[in-house]
């Protein structure tokens, strides 16, 4: 079972992985999109989410596709 599906190529070598956790009025997941939006960051893989909660919502900016509850950006 893969965990991960990579959507570009992209390395990982010295790079931060940023995972938002559930608090009050969701501050952490307005972090992540903040940080996201500021440095125009783009999604590089989906991460499977048969363990998170299961739902999806439409991508921004006009793009085409979904978003899921765990994805990378770069």
């Amino acid at each position: 079972m893969t965990f991960y599906h990579p959507t570009a190529h992209f390395s990982t070598k010295g790079k931060v992985l940023v995972v938002p956790i559930v608090s009050v009025a969701n501050i952490a997941q307005i972090a992540a999109d903040l940080l996201i939006a500021a440095l125009s960051l783009h999604r590089v893989g989906i991460f499977d989410t048969r363990n998170s909660v299961p739902v999806v919502g439409a991508c921004e900016d006009d793009l085409p596709g979904i978003t899921t509850p765990l994805e990378r950006m770069s």
